[in-house]
């Protein structure tokens, strides 16, 4: 019998779909309750401390504090700079380029641990965080801390806006990922069910920031935690951080195997941690987070049950040829990629969901050996 197998293929096909496809399509049939963007006046702008961990970072981190004390606000700002715990002049450099505040931890204990000594050392009454590697459009404070002054709100995530770097463009479909995300967080946020943020840039009253733990994401972790509260987490369009993509296609590998492993950790935790936020979100966090984690299994399956279809039917050689075909250009195009050659957009996309797929399965190998990312090695961005 083919149905057995040609099921399987189907169900493979069908689940990795799901949370690119049906998900976000269930988000926009359920329509806005909140809308994205809305914002209080302040009578009074609140003091707001900008927070920035740092790691080797002595060849960015003055540039990058010049640009966030033009940062456009009407009220205090103060920049804390935490070293975590750098092997070069990055705190030397940090104070001399007029950081209010600047911590060394005597050694290395990971961006989450640098980020809480920053929250703890913070006089201001809004937290602000960022990246080195980012850079914070002048207007981002006057956009941010408006829309968290709405009843209700716990936090505020700005967005990304992805872009090339200098040393040309090799993770080119690393930004139609990036807008796809912000696409599908304004629904989340319409939804009011949104649950992560732009880690490059969001605000928090200090209140209501908890402490991350060491294997966590803060960009998961936190705006789980406020939901837990029983606050919403909003989304600011207006406030952008420019993020210069990964200047390989190995960086950019890197890179995701870190973001998938740490969120992979940070839901485990918050299911104890959190457990009012992941009952309440649960059913979101399947459709956005758990099912695509899995895509790698699914077109695992997927790919099985046209193996099965083969031995069985006709009808599984052309499911079967169709695979070989999607391999061969996903192979190609890294190759070609990454040695900075002209490659076809669909040759490119075929390959990104084929290093996101191989980046997922090396997330959930650390998972499964218990191998989180304390410590954190900063992206290499063209910038």
């Amino acid at each position: 019998m083919i149905w057995p197998w040609l099921a399987m293929w189907l169900i493979g096909l069908a689940a990795f779909a799901f949370p690119y496809a049906i998900y976000p399509w269930l988000l926009g049939r359920r329509g806005a309750r909140y809308a994205v963007g809305q914002t209080v006046t302040p009578e009074k702008w609140p003091a707001v401390s900008v927070i920035l961990a740092a790691f080797n970072a002595e060849d960015r981190i003055e540039a990058k504090i010049a640009e966030l004390l033009k940062l456009e606000y009407p009220g205090q700002v103060e920049i804390v700079v935490v070293d975590d715990g750098s092997t070069d002049r990055t705190a030397i450099r940090a104070k001399a380029a007029g950081a209010h505040q600047v911590l060394r931890l005597p050694e290395r204990s990971g961006k989450s641990e640098a980020q809480n000594a920053g929250v703890q050392s913070a006089r201001g009454e809004v937290l602000v965080f960022t990246d080195v590697s980012v850079v914070v459009r002048e207007n981002a404070l006057r956009q941010l801390i408006p829309a968290l002054l709405v009843e209700g709100v716990g936090c505020v995530t700005g967005v990304d806006v992805s872009v090339a770097g200098a040393a040309g463009d090799p993770a080119q479909e690393a930004g139609f990922y990036t807008r796809f995300e912000i696409a599908l967080r304004r629904r989340e946020a319409e939804a009011g069910t949104l649950f992560g943020v732009n880690g490059c840039l969001f605000a928090i009253r200090k209140a209501h920031r908890a402490p991350v733990p060491r294997d966590c994401v803060d960009d998961l972790y936190v705006p789980l935690a406020v939901q837990d509260r029983g606050l919403r987490v909003a989304l600011q369009p207006k406030a952008e951080a420019v993020v210069f993509r990964p200047q390989s296609l190995a960086e950019e590998y890197r890179r995701k195997v870190r973001t998938f492993t740490g969120g992979l950790f940070t839901l485990r935790r918050a299911m104890d941690d959190l457990p009012r936020a992941y009952r309440r979100l649960r059913w979101r966090l399947i459709g956005h987070k758990w099912l695509r984690w899995l895509g790698p299994f699914f077109l695992l399956l997927a790919f099985y049950g046209s193996i099965g279809l083969v031995r069985r039917s006709a009808l599984g050689w052309p499911i079967v040829i169709l695979e070989a075909l999607w391999l061969a250009l996903a192979l190609l195009g890294t190759i070609r990629t990454g040695a900075g050659r002209p490659t076809s957009r669909v040759v490119r996309l075929a390959a990104f969901i084929l290093w996101v797929q191989a980046a997922l399965l090396h997330a959930w190998w650390r998972l499964a050996t218990d191998r989180p990312f304390v410590v954190w090695r900063p992206t290499r961005r063209g910038l």
